[in-house]
């Protein structure tokens, strides 16, 4: 088996994706350039002589990621279990020292935990393409794969990235439910893993954000210098219309307001329309992306094309609660959208790999996990 695939075409399905991606991509461009000129001039950052640096930081990182992109797209996916042992191996050297030191250790460019997510992704869905019809047994699919699943977001969690579990966590659900696992199996586990996160998050001193968050979301947003409520403040300032592109006042107030709170910017420069065109965005995301796990012609394709998609839609789901109050502000990026030269490789580089099972050639069983 050759590493290339050279003779399949795109499907329309994921024509329609690219589509959606590069449309997320053109306005991440666009809202990290207007977003990030308050940054720069705080006096957090040391880019205040280049007020275009992160701007220009993004635009490197989404060329490269797209020729990554367009790489992986060529790539055999079926090749990918021949590598499962360097992909849990690299998964491990990414995460246990992050889990010791810190996600400092990686840098702010160089995350690697971005890349480890895609790997851990990876090693899931080739875990779960390997077993088979045996994941429907408690002892032999579910318990091992439960123990693999805990293990590996227990790291996480240690880093502190209690975020990042919780998306681990719960894309590994929905991929073990799509490979063929019990529900009756699915849901007691998931109800007796969020209070055991909740309270891992209380030891590790998440407390007093998840007791802001409880107190706001009852009483209103009282501490006005908090990030939620300056997200809040330009949810309203935008009104339906938003207030111009490049407009925003609360880009200079809001920390991080390129990365963290870029959803807040696009509603306050672009408007309630703004927002919800980006939340239709990623809507047909989701639509697309799970078409093509329905379309995947394997068992592997179809767990991949799934973690992959859903990674992207929940960490979307979470940026965009956060800034709403409606959950606990995490401080995650917004897929696609939000600066970071790490997230968007890797994002870019999930793409490539769905837009390669779309071109994918049928394969045997043995083939295909080989």
């Amino acid at each position: 088996m050759t590493l290339l695939n050279m003779k399949g075409r795109l499907s329309p399905t994921s024509i329609r994706l690219l589509l959606v991606v590069f449309a997320l991509l053109a306005l991440g461009l666009v809202m990290v350039y207007s977003a990030s000129y308050g940054y720069a001039f705080g006096e957090y950052s040391s880019t205040k002589d280049d007020l275009t640096y992160y701007f220009k930081r993004q635009f490197v990182a989404a060329v490269i990621g797209v020729v990554l992109m367009a790489f992986l797209t060529l790539f055999d996916y079926h090749n990918l279990p021949r590598f499962a042992t360097w992909i849990l191996g690299g998964t491990l050297l990414i995460i246990l020292p992050t889990a010791f030191f810190g996600r400092w250790l990686f840098g702010s460019w160089g995350q690697l935990a971005e890349l480890a997510r895609l790997l851990a992704i990876t090693y899931l869905a080739i875990w779960l393409a390997q077993k088979g019809d045996e994941i429907r047994s408690l002892k032999l699919g579910f318990l091992p794969y439960g123990l693999l699943v805990g293990f590996i977001t227990g790291l996480i969690i240690l880093q502190p990235d209690i975020s990042t579990a919780i998306l681990m966590f719960v894309t590994a659900m929905a991929m073990v439910f799509v490979a063929g696992a019990d529900i009756r199996q699915i849901v007691p586990t998931i109800f007796i893993i969020i209070p055991l996160v909740i309270g891992v998050a209380l030891l590790l001193k998440h407390g007093d954000r998840i007791f802001l968050w409880l107190s706001t979301a009852f009483k209103g947003v009282a501490d006005q210098d908090s990030q939620v409520a300056q997200c809040l403040i330009a949810f309203n300032r935008g009104g339906f219309f938003g207030v111009g592109l490049g407009q925003s006042e609360l880009k200079y107030v809001i920390y991080a307001a390129h990365s963290d709170g870029i959803f807040a910017i696009i509603g306050e420069e672009l408007g309630f329309l703004g927002a919800t065109v980006v939340v239709i965005l990623y809507s047909l995301w989701t639509w697309w992306g799970l078409k093509v796990a329905r379309e995947a012609r394997d068992p592997l394709g179809r767990m991949l094309a799934t973690g992959l998609t859903l990674w992207v839609t929940l960490g979307a789901v979470m940026h965009i609660a956060g800034t709403l109050n409606a959950i606990p502000f995490t401080g995650s990026v917004l897929p696609f959208i939000s600066s970071g030269g790490s997230s968007l490789l890797t994002t870019l580089a999930s793409v490539g790999i769905i837009l390669s099972i779309t071109r994918a050639e049928p394969a045997s069983a043995q083939e295909s996990l080989r």
